[in-house]
């Protein structure tokens, strides 16, 4: 398997080189390109409408994840600004106690005494201008210390500041482009049934008018079978006549025929006897 395997990697290998050479690196790559293009193009098009907007709806979902994974990261940076915020506030009050401290420091320095009274304990004055020393150069520390969470806070702050705008705005491009979509669904499907509507309405009118329709077809032989029947009915009628051809109906009452008659079968008998006297 593993042999049938490198041998069709090979020929395929062949194959490529061999195109390269007939048609050069530009060319083929050109060609590719164009190929795949034609296939995709084909494969879209065989596509079903159902397919395609599931589709879609599956990189919505993608892009859904992109914007939770982003607001994710968003909310981890303004969680890091809120800690540096609070840094700086701490800063900020252990300042103010340092300062406070030293401008006692100096007031007990500028008096010039010996030893001072602090609280309930003594300290000399080198013990005092020590410790103010020390505090001095924490405080110029705790400045610079605060000044660069400052920094910080403000870099963190244009961040999320940034960072929301882009979230806002890929929000909204999620709901414009779902919308978009359930409208362009909605349109197709309008224009799906409006195509089989027109479809059904041509073929309506199309069919039973057509002289080689099977309707037409049924329709003539149906109205041959009644002329049929027609005819028939119409020479059973003359036939049941029986040969009388006079209307008795339209008879003159003026003319008394029987009277006619008799005189016609008197003369007629008249005749006949002279004939044998004679």
């Amino acid at each position: 398997m593993f042999r049938t395997a490198l041998y069709a990697i090979g020929g395929l290998l062949v194959l490529a080189a061999i195109a390269a050479f007939l048609l050069g690196p530009d060319r083929l790559w050109t060609t590719i390109g164009g190929a795949r293009k034609v296939v995709g193009q084909e494969i879209d098009d065989a596509k079903s409408d159902v397919q395609l907007a599931a589709e879609l709806e599956v990189l919505l979902e993608g892009m859904d994840e992109d914007v939770e994974t982003y607001a994710d990261k968003l909310a981890d940076v303004e969680d890091r600004r809120a800690g540096w915020e609070r840094r700086s506030q701490d800063i900020g009050q252990a300042l103010g106690t340092q300062r406070g401290i030293l401008a006692r420091a100096k007031d007990l320095l500028e008096q010039g005494q010996d030893v001072y009274l602090i609280g309930t304990r003594s300290h000399t004055r080198q013990q005092v201008n020590d410790d103010a020393k020390a505090r001095l150069a924490h405080c110029k520390q705790l400045v610079q210390e605060a000044e660069w969470s400052k920094g910080v806070v403000d870099q963190l702050s244009q961040s999320v500041d940034e960072g929301r705008k882009a979230l806002s705005e890929a929000q909204g491009s999620r709901q414009g482009i779902a919308a978009k979509l359930e409208m362009l669904q909605a349109r197709l499907t309008n224009a799906r049934l409006m195509a089989q509507v027109h479809d059904a309405v041509e073929h309506l009118r199309a069919s039973p008018l057509e002289p080689r329709s099977e309707l037409a077809r049924q329709l003539g032989r149906f109205e041959a079978r009644v002329k049929k029947a027609e005819r028939y009915v119409e020479r059973r009628a003359h036939g049941f006549q029986g040969g009388m051809t006079v209307d008795w109906e339209d008879a003159s009452p003026g003319v008394d025929t029987a009277k006619e008659i008799a005189d016609f079968l008197g003369q007629a008998e008249a005749e006949d006897v002279a004939v044998r006297s004679e």
